[in-house]
């Protein structure tokens, strides 16, 4: 297995940070969403501007109706899949990007995790109160 570079952690420990201290409205974080996958009803969305999605270190945004999804490795691999294609045609240079996973009218992240290209986008989720390291 591969670890998350120190970049990726601490991005992923910033966006820890601004999600734990400053909560969201649905209104406030709806952003670009690049796929969604109905049997899961999953959406994958990008909280920025769209020129930038595909910067290294991105952070993207899964949202749910369902929080024990993020519980299931195998229930997200139709998401990885879409996940993968996508970034292989839109953004092939990508090695590695942030996830939260968020449950639909809920203001926190349900969990938080890093994707790389090398691991097939298999995502290492952790409970985002868990300490690092």
């Amino acid at each position: 297995m591969t670890r998350p570079t120190v970049s990726a952690v601490a991005g992923l420990c910033l966006a820890l940070t601004v999600f734990a201290a400053c909560p969201l409205s649905a209104q406030q974080v709806a952003g670009k969403e690049l796929a969604y996958i109905a049997r899961l009803d999953l959406g994958i969305f990008f909280d920025g501007e769209e020129d930038y999605w595909c910067l290294p270190g991105v952070m993207l945004r899964f949202e749910t109706g369902d929080a024990s999804l993020y519980e299931r490795e195998d229930a997200l691999a139709p998401a990885i899949a879409r996940l993968a294609k996508l970034l292989k045609h839109r953004c092939p240079s990508m090695e590695e990007l942030m996830i939260v996973g968020t449950v639909r009218g809920e203001q926190r992240p349900q969990t938080v995790g890093v994707a790389a290209q090398d691991t097939g986008w298999r995502i290492e989720f952790s409970d985002p109160g868990e300490p690092s390291g």
